[in-house]
């Protein structure tokens, strides 16, 4: 397929033709380049892939210019910058990571870059296959573009749309920064003076969509190529509008950091402050030149590198010390050997001496090893002692409370605390309870309570438990119906949105959700459900009477529980448990 290069034609003509078919313009651009694929276009003219048939066919890349009409002289300038940006771009090709200018034609009243194809993938098409990069894969990014943008700024150029499009891995693994096209112009040509605006939205930075642009531009573009690429999130176009979960466009600051924490992802300080500093609003708060963000970005390895040099040198100081000292060692116990060969009986005593000796001590340490057991032994009892002394004695009334929650009896213990609870509070029934009460519960009997839970359940089960879950949901001294039954459903006192209608639907065992019990003094008709449930088959007519006012809505199932709780919560900060 041969396409015409006439932008008012771009019929495409079998392979080998020599003339358009449709518009008979030439075919071959400067007699030897054939576009054979439109690979794209810009605001400032179109690029083709095409072969060159002086050099069997080979690959190629044609970049047509084609300037807005603004005048002849805008035309004649633009044709002027145009000359003067190939002149750039044979320069920039010297360097290996950047496309090498093969051409410049002048043809038909259009001008024509040729330059170097380059067969790779690019690395927006390598996110697509493999995902997000991981750090050590963004940093080679940076490693390998710093050193191109330095050569390319020193040479007055700015490249003014980098982005993952824009940089290819070639066949051999190293990155190629493509598309410098005349939109691309120099900080000093006529075209970014008068505001030409650059660049790809959602890569560009703000002062370059005003049209102008400096080297810490193309540094805040490959900022945030890195940050895309780390976190896999590209800029979507939906109804006309950008589209960015990576920038606020309201409080104009960028996520990616809350985006790396959603994902799980976390990142070295040095990389973390290096893109902070790429992606800075003011182009004077960004590094200046590329060389700068190069030294920040090897300044940590360069230390680190540092550090274990200095750590082998000690590891080495230190075995050559000891080698030193060892040998030394070995001198002198050799020189001794030889000085005691006349005196052998004498050598035996010392050594009886120091056999004697060794037994000695380890008597010693015996009898240090029997006294330390049973200082250890003393200390425990009096410890254990303590910890009775603790949770027991308040007064008698706990002991079996005590017990039953030591042997893991939590449904007996449950039901013992709301006797205990009523004991304390003069009170005969659960439903005979008031908030007021809760109020006004002594502050050392609740402790008791609170502590045996605690300590038994190891932290699962009790009232300071239920306080601390409770005001993690928001929950405060006003009672909330919604807080109230989302608390129910974190500590599985209801189930598939309703309340437990029973009391042995409760959990009793250590595999129930923390703060799950106590649960009978708070949640009340539970108990009086159990109760109706026991005298069912007896006694239809009390059934009916106990049911009426909670049938007539006069007993609200979340009203009065959570006062109650509500309450109960209060007092327990009060108590400060």
């Amino acid at each position: 397929m041969s396409y015409c290069l006439n932008p008012d034609c771009l019929h495409r003509n079998p392979p080998q033709a020599k003339f358009c078919q449709r518009c008979r313009s030439l075919l071959l651009l400067g007699d030897r380049y054939r576009a054979i694929r439109c690979l794209g276009q810009g605001g400032m003219g179109r690029t083709w892939e095409a072969i060159d048939q002086h050099r069997l066919d080979s690959p190629c890349v044609i970049k047509q210019f084609l300037p807005l009409q603004q005048g002849k002289a805008a035309i004649q300038k633009a044709t002027e910058l145009f000359r003067q940006e190939a002149i750039r771009l044979r320069d920039l090709g010297k360097h290996p990571q950047i496309p090498d200018l093969l051409a410049f034609v002048e043809q038909e009243d259009k001008l024509y870059l040729v330059q170097e194809f380059i067969e790779g993938k690019t690395l927006l098409q390598e996110m697509h296959q493999n995902g997000r990069f991981s750090e050590e894969r963004v940093r080679a990014v940076l490693t390998e573009l710093l050193p191109v943008l330095e050569f390319v700024h020193q040479r007055q150029v700015i490249h003014r749309d980098i982005k993952p499009d824009n940089i290819m891995r070639s066949l051999s693994g190293s990155l190629v920064l493509i598309d410098f096209g005349v939109s691309k112009q120099t900080s000093s040509s006529l075209l970014s003076r008068v505001g030409t605006v650059a660049g790809t939205p959602g890569y560009a930075p703000m002062e370059q969509t005003r049209g102008f642009c400096y080297p810490a531009s193309d540094l805040y573009s490959l900022g945030v190529t890195c940050v895309r690429l780390l976190t896999g999130c590209l800029p979507t176009d939906k109804n006309g509008s950008l589209a960015d979960e990576l920038f606020d466009s309201r409080k104009l600051r960028w996520l990616w950091r809350e985006q790396l924490e959603k994902q799980g992802q976390t990142i070295s300080p040095t990389l973390d402050g290096v893109l902070d500093k790429l992606l800075q609003d003011l182009p004077d708060a960004r590094y200046q030149t590329a060389a700068e963000a190069m030294a920040a970005l090897e300044f940590e390895e360069r230390e680190a590198q540092r550090l274990e040099e200095e750590k082998r040198s000690r590891e080495e100081a230190a075995r050559a010390a000891a080698e030193q000292q060892l040998r030394e060692e070995t001198r002198r116990l050799q020189w001794e050997l030889k000085e005691s060969q006349g005196d052998r009986a004498k050598l035996a005593r010392q050594l009886e001496k120091e056999k004697s000796d060794r037994a000695d001590l380890g008597r010693l340490l015996k009898g240090l090893q029997i006294r330390f057991d049973k200082q250890s032994s003393q200390l425990e009892a009096e410890r254990l002692q303590r910890q009775y002394l603790e949770f027991g004695l308040v007064n008698q009334h706990y002991t079996l409370l005590r017990d039953l929650l030591a042997a893991g009896k939590w449904k007996e213990a449950d039901l013992e605390t709301s006797k205990q609870m009523l004991r304390v509070m003069k009170k005969e029934e659960l439903w005979h309870v008031k908030a007021k009460d809760m109020d006004n519960f002594p502050c050392e009997d609740l402790g008791t309570l609170d502590r045996l839970w605690v300590h038994y359940s190891k932290g699962r089960f009790g009232f300071s438990v239920q306080r601390r879950i409770y005001q993690s949901l928001g929950g405060t001294r006003e009672y909330d119906r919604k807080i109230w039954q989302a608390f129910g459903d974190r500590v599985g006192w209801r189930k598939r949105g309703g309340w437990l209608s029973y009391y042995s639907d409760t959990t009793f065992d250590l595999t129930a959700p923390p703060a799950h019990l106590p649960l009978n003094i708070v949640h009340m008709h539970i108990d009086l459900l159990h109760r109706i449930n026991s005298r069912i088959s007896s006694d239809i007519d009390l059934i009916s009477s106990l049911l009426n006012p909670f049938n007539k809505g006069y007993i609200d199932f979340d009203l009065f529980p959570g006062k109650n709780l509500v309450s109960l919560i209060h007092r327990i900060k009060a108590c400060r448990l």
